[in-house]
């Protein structure tokens, strides 16, 4: 992983010094090993920046750090505890269960008969599903991609192509059951 993904810019979307820039670079394949495999890749990448302007912030308000070294030392615990924040923040998320996770994430304007009958049928056939055929649905409804599901869950992507598959094939076991009960 390089600095390429990272856009180090301050608030106003200026480069951030350079120096700092170098600082993060040299910090940065040691912070990814450390939390890369804990946490969502585009959540580090956004910490990590974040952590960058705090560095330049930092040097704003109490004049540049001396030497090379204490800065490497200032970037490393910097960018160490935003990496340990996101951790914080994921751990907080994933106590909650994904019934209030959903619910969290239910839209008021929602209300109408027809989106009510989608949502209990939806959550029949949620409760026909596995934990881990939930937790992909949670993934696909954030929009992400086959290839950050699988990684988020340690899974290959073909192994996630047959759960989508297996799970398909539950959902039309449900509907066409759903169907047989309403038309007798």
């Amino acid at each position: 992983m390089g600095t390429s993904n990272l856009h180090l810019v301050d608030e106003h979307g200026q480069p951030l010094p350079h120096h700092i820039t170098e600082a993060v670079k040299r910090v940065e394949p040691r912070i990814y090993s450390r939390f890369f495999h804990r946490c969502d890749p585009a959540e580090l990448s956004n910490s990590l920046e974040e952590g960058a302007r705090r560095i330049a912030e930092h040097e704003q308000k109490r004049g540049p750090l001396s030497g090379a070294d204490h800065l490497g030392r200032f970037a490393w615990r910097t960018l160490f505890n935003a990496g340990l924040s996101l951790l914080r923040k994921r751990r907080r998320e994933q106590l909650l269960s994904s019934e209030q996770f959903r619910n969290l994430t239910v839209m008021d304007w929602e209300n109408s008969p027809e989106a009510i009958s989608a949502r209990i049928e939806g959550a029949q056939i949620l409760a026909e599903l596995s934990e881990r055929d939930r937790q992909i649905c949670d993934l696909e409804a954030q929009k992400l991609a086959d290839s950050e599901i699988a990684a988020y869950l340690h899974i290959s992507k073909e192994a996630l192509y047959q759960a989508r598959h297996r799970r398909k094939a539950k959902v039309a076991a449900f509907q066409a059951q759903k169907k047989s009960r309403d038309s007798t």
